[in-house]
């Protein structure tokens, strides 16, 4: 009798935890310490660091592909190897990770949230915006596709490798929903200290930079709460993560908007908003599954 009620218990709280849309990671498996945070922050953090300064400070030349005419300057490509050097070393040493990349659990409705709100908060900086230049114009559509498919397999796969598609999920491994959100969007943020670093070098002023370092810590907590309404799935990371990347390049490529703090302030504050929202969504889906696993099921005494 107590081994029916056994796996009937087990049925019911695998049920409820599909029903509440949480992510039974392969990684959350095999558990990390804290120890284990700071030495995959320091690794991860300093190679990238290393490259992101070099490709600021070093004399920049340009790489020429004959039979494509492709040309790449070699700030890019160092930039481009900050994320795509540990990204690499992850899915050949980690298991966790090459399973999160080729995992389509996901709902259609959370790659459409996705592509949204990567689209859409960049755009809603012209709230904020100084100036009353138009938001849309006729060839915007076609830059915005142009850009998206162009950045589809560069950083924001590489970026989302690393720190959806292995750390968040080992910190779910030792931190409950919460902490490990807040604990994922401040190293995502700390990540971008040496790309802010070469904006910085680039010309952007400090206010600015400021307003950015929130930004990425609200936008590494989006990242997160897509992932895990996303049950796992990678996928929808990396589509939020292009579909953002892209709307920022068009949106502050014209008119000179990269000077406008209003732009900023507004999409941060856009962010806000959508990272609060997701954020509850997800603790309370995970509280909910928590006290559905710890309560006992009842059934006929012995």
């Amino acid at each position: 009798m107590s081994c029916r009620r056994s796996r009937l218990g087990s049925r019911i709280t695998s049920w409820t935890r599909l029903r509440a849309g949480a992510v039974e990671l392969d990684g959350f498996s095999s558990k990390w310490k804290c120890s284990d945070v700071l030495l995959f922050g320091l690794l991860v953090c300093g190679v990238s660091w290393l490259l992101e300064v070099a490709a600021s400070i070093l004399p920049q030349f340009v790489v020429t592909i004959p039979r494509g005419g492709i040309s790449v300057d070699s700030g890019t490509g160092l930039l481009a190897a900050a994320s795509l050097v540990p990204a690499v070393f992850l899915l050949g040493w980690s298991r966790e990770c090459r399973a999160a990349s080729v995992r389509f659990r996901a709902g259609i409705h959370v790659y459409g949230l996705a592509l949204a709100i990567g689209f859409l908060l960049p755009f809603s900086s012209y709230i904020g915006a100084g100036h009353s230049y138009p938001l849309w114009d006729a060839g915007t559509s076609v830059r915005l596709v142009r850009v998206f498919l162009i950045n589809l397999l560069l950083s924001p796969l590489w970026e989302e490798i690393i720190w959806r598609g292995y750390f968040y999920q080992k910190l779910g491994s030792m931190l409950r929903a919460s902490h490990a959100l807040l604990v994922a969007g401040l190293g995502w943020a700390i990540w971008h200290i040496g790309f802010l670093f070469y904006l910085h070098s680039a010309g952007i002023a400090m206010r600015f930079l400021a307003v950015l370092a929130i930004q990425l810590f609200l936008v590494g907590l989006v990242a997160c709460c897509v992932f895990t309404l996303g049950k796992g799935s990678l996928l929808p990371c990396v589509l939020l993560h292009t579909a953002f990347n892209s709307a920022t390049s068009i949106y502050y490529g014209a008119y000179g908007r990269t000077a406008d703090i209003g732009s900023y302030i507004a999409e941060t504050v856009a962010v806000l908003l959508v990272a609060l929202v997701l954020a509850a969504v997800v603790i309370k889906r995970q509280s909910r599954v928590r006290f559905t696993s710890e309560t006992p099921v009842a059934g006929p005494q012995e």
